[in-house]
């Protein structure tokens, strides 16, 4: 396994941590990927950390990574109002 990539805590598949240009790490799926920037829905992270809309070209002006939040099937565990919910829950 690539020594940059990590496992994802709820599904278990592999990820890559990529710092945006605003200084967060969000966890990404792992292969970059060609994408044209404002013409799509999908939310990209570019190799030079810009989080930009596009949608995914083979020959796509931009290289970049996709949100894990956008592919993993349990990424409501990790949503603010979900981790409010079981804090909460734990406190009753």
């Amino acid at each position: 396994m690539d020594s940059d990539l990590r496992t994802c805590r709820a599904c278990k598949k592999p990820i890559r941590w990529i710092l945006t240009a605003k200084g967060k790490a969000m966890p990404c799926d792992p292969d970059a990927i060609r994408f044209n920037p404002g013409v799509g829905k999908e939310i990209f992270v570019a190799t030079d950390g810009r989080v930009l809309r596009g949608q995914r070209c083979n020959f796509g002006q931009l290289e970049g990574f996709v949100s894990h939040f956008a592919t993993c099937p349990e990424a409501d565990m990790f949503r603010k109002s979900s981790m409010k919910k079981t804090q909460g829950s734990k406190e009753e």
